[in-house]
């Protein structure tokens, strides 16, 4: 009967039967001062700070409907006039006020009901503030080469090498962790190549293949090549230093260490990890990257390429940016090598004067030969209007001076195979050539071609670059042409001219083993230069002209 009657009527109705029994201002005078009772209990409770039970009270005031409302607007007021510090201030709701003492409040939360925001650096600080200082981490002389050096960490080594003399003949080994080809099981042709290696002919490198490496002079290097989308890349490796840092914590072992970032992509880049940074810190994370050339395209209306510029590798946001340029594979000198000893010669004999039939070569296809289809179909993928244009000219010039001997083609393997692996036919190609033609891509500069054409022996030339390897000059070590015209004009004179064609050819061929080398590179990406440098060789050492960077040492 009630459920149609409003409250009022209710109310009446409810406290009708008392009226026989109690005078009816007793009875209301009882019910204030029992609401009185229950308010002033809350408020005591709250005051003292007695959270349980100031909730266990709210929930048995809002337990009874008609004492509910004042019961909530007594809080609320005694909790706005007397600032009582609950954690959490809901002024504008005292049901929500209520909902969070019985859920136990909301400390990071502000006035507006916002969370605080809390940024990863004083998040970091407030866990390292619990953590004990970390103790100093020794290294086991595992290998002679450590032997009284076992308490240097890497910082303080790569401090040594940057601002100490040169007196670099007790460095220790460092250890490199390689990330992901040796941890995956996938290689592309720079970990055969340059990284791996690089760290294995290094007198100063060592390869470790533990991913949670933590010895006291320990670096990593991460390929960003081998991964996918460079955001995923950085996420997956920052995550892995995540891990490696949540270690280090528990064995109280230090929190950072050097990372070294590698981008050998053909395109030019200035990439950065903020994952990685945020793990060791952006001054702990070195980047190398390959292609630096930007704006180099192919001009339709000059029938030529266009250089475009350089990209700044100077400080960018506390960055410095190293240029990890391709370098003399050590597969090809060991076919060089074999193919010289067939000949009673050696690395450091005068290569570039044996006999060579032909006079100028350009290893790519062009366009009207009916013999070479195969070859172009191997290639076919690769754009590059100016390569093709340079065959079509050396083919030509051949035609219209019939006494030059001259080879337009590929020898060998195309593709992964020729970069994988060396061809005796290619390097014989190489070795009979007095001149080799090099050309770059259209859209960037740097490709292995040049350095395998150098260690052949003959004089190499190619179209103008902006980042010529170190140590390299025009007209003293390498030509450099410009135009149709000019390499026409250059291939006759140096013909003409075979004792300057010999001693460039000669010139270059010493930069490149001296300077260019597999663990030359690495040394250069982690170090920030070579310390395999023959002046700090012994005096009767076959360096530069050695196969393996441990030959030198002899």
């Amino acid at each position: 009967m009630l459920a149609n009657v409003d409250s009022g009527t209710a109310t009446k109705a409810t406290f009708g039967r008392f009226r026989s029994n109690r005078h009816p201002t007793n009875r209301k005078q009882l019910q204030r001062a029992a609401t009185s009772r229950f308010i002033a209990l809350c408020v005591m409770m709250l005051g003292m700070g007695s959270l349980w039970q100031s909730r266990s009270i709210l929930s048995l005031v809002l337990s009874t409907s008609t004492q509910q409302e004042s019961a909530i607007d007594a809080i609320r007021t005694d909790v706005v006039s007397n600032n009582i510090d609950t954690g959490t201030r809901y002024e504008k709701d005292p049901m929500q006020f209520a909902g969070s003492l019985q859920s136990g409040g909301s400390a990071g939360k502000t006035k507006d009901n916002t969370e605080t925001p809390v940024t990863a650096a004083e998040r970091e600080r407030s866990v390292l503030a619990l953590e004990p200082p970390p103790t100093k981490v020794t290294v086991e002389a595992d290998d002679p080469s450590n032997a009284g050096n076992e308490s240097e960490t890497t910082f303080s080594l790569m401090q040594r090498i940057e601002h100490t003399p040169r007196n670099l003949t007790n460095i220790p080994k460092m250890r490199v962790v390689l990330w992901p080809d040796t941890q995956s099981g996938v290689r592309n042709s720079e970990s055969f190549h340059l990284t791996e290696n690089g760290i294995n002919e290094s007198a100063y490198l060592t390869l470790s293949n533990e991913t949670w490496d933590f010895h006291s002079n320990v670096v990593w290097v991460g390929d960003m090549g081998m991964g996918g989308p460079r955001r995923q890349w950085c996420g997956a490796f920052g995550a892995l230093a995540k891990q490696a840092k949540d270690k280090r914590r528990v064995s109280r072992l230090p929190l950072q260490w050097p990372i070294c970032i590698v981008d050998y992509a053909d395109g030019p880049s200035l990439p950065r990890c903020a994952n990685i940074e945020a793990q060791v810190g952006v001054e702990n994370v070195r980047y190398s990257v390959r292609s630096v050339v930007t704006g180099r395209n192919w001009n339709e209306t000059i029938g030529w390429v266009q250089g475009g510029g350089r990209l700044s590798l100077n400080k960018t946001y506390g960055i410095t940016y190293r240029q990890a340029s391709y370098m003399v594979r050590t597969d090809m000198i060991k076919v060089l090598e074999n193919s010289l000893r067939a000949r009673n010669m050696s690395l450091a004999d005068p290569i570039e004067r044996i006999d060579r039939p032909v006079d100028v070569a350009h290893f790519w296809p062009h366009s009207n030969s009916s013999t070479n289809q195969q070859d172009r179909r191997s290639v076919l993928h690769f754009r590059s209007k100016l390569r093709s244009k340079i065959s079509d000219l050396v083919v030509d010039l051949g035609k219209t001076q019939s006494s030059l001997n001259v080879f337009v083609g590929l020898k060998g393997h195309a593709k992964e195979s020729g970069r994988t692996g060396v061809h005796t036919d290619y390097m014989n190609a190489l070795l009979a050539s007095k001149i080799v033609v090099v050309t770059q891509r259209d859209e960037w500069e740097e490709h292995y071609r040049l350095m395998e054409a150098i260690i052949g022996g003959a004089m190499v030339m190619t179209d103008r670059m902006l980042t010529l390897p170190a140590g390299l000059q025009n007209g003293t070590s390498i030509v450099e042409f410009d135009s149709a015209e000019s390499l026409v004009s250059l291939i006759s004179y140096y013909l003409r001219h075979s004792d300057e064609r010999l001693e460039i050819a000669r010139a270059a061929r010493d930069v490149a083993l001296r300077k260019h080398r597999s663990w030359h590179r690495m040394e250069e990406i982690i170090f920030g230069e070579s310390l395999s440098n023959c002046s700090f060789q012994h005096p009767n050492s076959p360096c530069p002209y050695v196969a393996h960077g441990i030959d030198s040492k002899r």
